[in-house]
């Protein structure tokens, strides 16, 4: 078939008409492809924009930051509390905890038109005692633990009111002590303020004030008779011989402030059946001989103080108190220097002096130099959080510093003086004597940079007479 050229041009014109109008139509669906990927691309970043984290549990007092995460550029960011007499929050996601509860804050992105809520829970934990029950003995000192305590330095009071004073009461012997303040408190234990009068029980309500919030719990208390515990330890002194162990008194020694105090174990150094001479098994804290580098004796120094005042208070209840004798003591010049040993003292619990530590009559071997397993002690887990060092190295000498148990032993002071009259003597964890000894404030960090307090061994005697007396024994 043949075509006229007329037919041809209008061929090429529709052919021309119909290249453009698909171009047209590619041009259009390419735009609305790269529109729908560009809509796509931000509602896909607006759901990814989300929390770190959901939730925070706070103490009253305590502070924390809401964290958004994928937050797209220029987006608009606003928080606000269901609960603002519970929990706060400003502009820049910080949040308030101020009274126990539950608050739900609402976080708001938005970016690009597009909007994202996202939920954040905040509890604030109610200040409560760690313990609904306690059971002590008459003359015990009532340790009760707190949990949830408001966050340091937020300002809050404790109130106490005992059912029966008379079976536990304050030490003044009241039923009631309002405003006690945080810092009678030590590591959330609130100590020294009720004490066990008598056998029975006690329903105490306890009651922290915290801004304009109370918050009340009542503690059960049980307090046996002292009379089984001090039949105890007579029964237990009564065949005891040198180096047995035996318990006596409670004080603090795995670190765990929740459980309550550890029984105290006593090596028996001497026992004539009317009195026996105890030296702790373990070191039961870290402390300087005194706080501050000076010239002191055994009678000034700050560790004979805190022995019979703060120690003596909190390990023994008053009826076990009845049962340590008053020693008098001869503190003797260094044998090896000639310092002064100052004067003699009264005490009811003390340090070992050097003469004791050679005295074979205890177990000791007579050599200061020899590497005596008995003189050797491990520190407790308290002892050892309070800055006391293990030894666990021979210090090149080829001795171990292991105890009979196979712990690894501590440096533990002696009450004589050292080489000067601001040191102190002791005895090295492998089981040796310093006469020279260490500086009395020796393992302050502020002076010495490091945490490496000598141990203390408490040492008493303990009358195995029925009815106790303040009697006195001349310790040489």
């Amino acid at each position: 078939m043949f075509f006229k050229a007329k037919d041809t041009k209008t061929l090429y014109k529709n052919f021309i008409y119909a290249v453009a109008t698909v171009a047209i139509l590619a041009t259009v669906v390419v735009t609305i492809l790269i529109s729908n990927i560009s809509l796509e691309a931000k509602v896909s970043a607006a759901e990814k924009v989300k929390l770190a984290s959901k939730t925070a549990k706070l103490l009253i007092g305590e502070t924390t930051k809401i964290k958004v995460k994928n937050v797209p550029d220029g987006a608009k960011i606003t928080y606000k509390s269901n609960k603002t007499k519970v929990a706060t929050v400003d502009k820049d996601g910080k949040v308030d905890a101020l009274t126990a509860g539950s608050a739900k804050i609402v976080v708001s992105v938005e970016a690009d038109g597009k909007s994202s809520k996202l939920s954040f829970i905040v509890t604030v934990r109610k200040p409560a005692p760690k313990k609904k029950k306690l059971t002590v003995s008459v003359g015990d000192k009532v340790d009760i633990p707190f949990k949830y305590l408001p966050a340091d330095g937020y300002a809050y009071t404790i109130d106490i009111t005992s059912k029966k004073p008379e079976v536990a009461g304050t030490t003044e012997g009241e039923g009631k002590i309002s405003g006690i303040s945080s810092d009678m408190l030590k590591d959330g234990v609130l100590s020294d303020i009720l004490e066990a009068k008598s056998a029975g029980t006690a329903k105490v309500s306890v009651t922290v004030k915290a801004g304009k919030k109370s918050y009340t719990a009542t503690v059960k208390i049980t307090v046996k008779s002292g009379t089984d515990s001090l039949t105890d330890i007579k029964e237990q002194l009564k065949n005891a011989g040198t180096q047995d162990i035996v318990t006596f008194g409670h004080y603090e020694q795995d670190n765990d402030l929740t459980n309550g105090k550890e029984p105290i174990e006593w090596i028996v150094l001497t026992n004539d059946g009317k009195e026996a001479l105890l030296l702790s098994k373990y070191a039961l804290n870290a402390k300087p001989y005194n706080d501050i580098h000076e010239e002191v004796t055994w009678e000034t120094c700050s560790l004979r103080s805190w022995l019979n005042t703060e120690f003596y208070d909190t390990a023994f209840s008053s009826s076990e108190k009845k049962e340590i004798k008053l020693a008098h003591l001869e503190n003797k010049d260094n044998p090896y220097f000639g310092t002064p040993g100052g004067k003699n003292t009264e005490d009811k619990v003390f340090l070992m002096s050097l003469d004791d530590m050679k005295n074979n009559g205890y177990s000791f071997d007579t050599d200061f130099e020899v590497f005596d397993i008995n003189r050797r002690c491990a520190p407790t887990a308290y002892a050892e959080a309070n800055g006391c060092m293990r030894i666990d190295s021979d210090w090149g000498w080829g001795a171990s510093s292991k105890t009979v148990e196979g712990l690894d032993a501590c440096n533990w002071w002696l009450r004589s003086p050292g080489e000067r009259a601001d040191c102190a003597s002791d005895v090295y964890g492998l089981g040796c004597v310093s006469s020279n000894g260490h500086d009395v404030d020796y393992g302050d960090v502020s002076t010495y940079g490091l945490n490496a307090y000598f141990g203390v061994r408490p040492t008493l005697y303990i009358s195995l007479e029925l009815e106790s007396e303040e009697g006195g024994v001349i310790v040489k």
